[in-house]
């Protein structure tokens, strides 16, 4: 047992010094090390990358501390061969939309845009107010692999949309043959409010 917790610790050691090595190379092959720089004051400036795993970075631009602009995270496989995830648009560190998602083919998965706060989909439960576990509600169109149009309608979600959401409202599906069909989700959204109210796991 002692020996297979050694092992596990030294592939992950082995796996951070990988990634970190891969950062380095990235930041001197592609920004020539000018990157991840504070201002005279002390504030993040320009483009910075930020470490996710040995596979994903983001990549992002601050102004007086503040994210500014675009919001990219990578699949990076080495210094030269970088496959966009996400497209996320920033003014004053906050998301002003649209978000949007990848296929590791690089066609567009999911754009999300009109965001806003949660308004239109909560529910107090006591003290506790459902638009807590979902803030963010957005239009969202969802794409094939093959660039087609699949479905599309509200969507609420937190700050990691590709992690936490549900759709709500109702919403359009689009068949291969340019048929479609509509899903009310309201039924949805009405069980997961029971569920919280007695109290059980979503």
């Amino acid at each position: 047992m002692k020996i297979l917790l050694r092992l596990l610790i030294l592939m992950a050691i082995v796996s951070t010094s990988s990634a970190e090595a891969k950062m380095d190379e990235v930041r001197t092959n592609l920004f020539g090390g000018n990157i991840n720089r504070y201002d005279e004051i002390g504030n993040k400036t320009g483009s910075w990358l930020h470490y996710i795993n040995s596979h994903s970075i983001n990549v992002d631009y601050y102004n007086n501390g503040r994210l500014d602009g675009v919001g990219r995270q990578y699949s990076i496989h080495d210094s030269v061969d970088w496959r966009i995830l996400i497209l996320e648009f920033f003014e004053n560190s906050k998301s002003q939309g649209p978000i949007i998602t990848f296929y590791d083919n690089e066609l567009v998965s999911i754009i999300i845009d009109d965001i806003s706060i949660n308004t239109d989909y909560t529910f107090e439960y006591g003290s506790y107010t459902e638009s807590a576990w979902f803030p963010f509600q957005g239009y969202c169109k969802q794409y094939t692999d093959k660039g087609l149009l699949h479905a599309e309608g509200w969507y609420i979600f937190d700050e990691n949309p590709l992690m936490e959401g549900v759709e709500v409202g109702v919403w359009t599906k689009y068949n291969a043959d340019g048929s479609s069909y509509t899903i009310d989700y309201s039924e949805k959204w009405t069980e997961l409010h029971k569920k919280q109210e007695h109290g059980k796991d979503l």
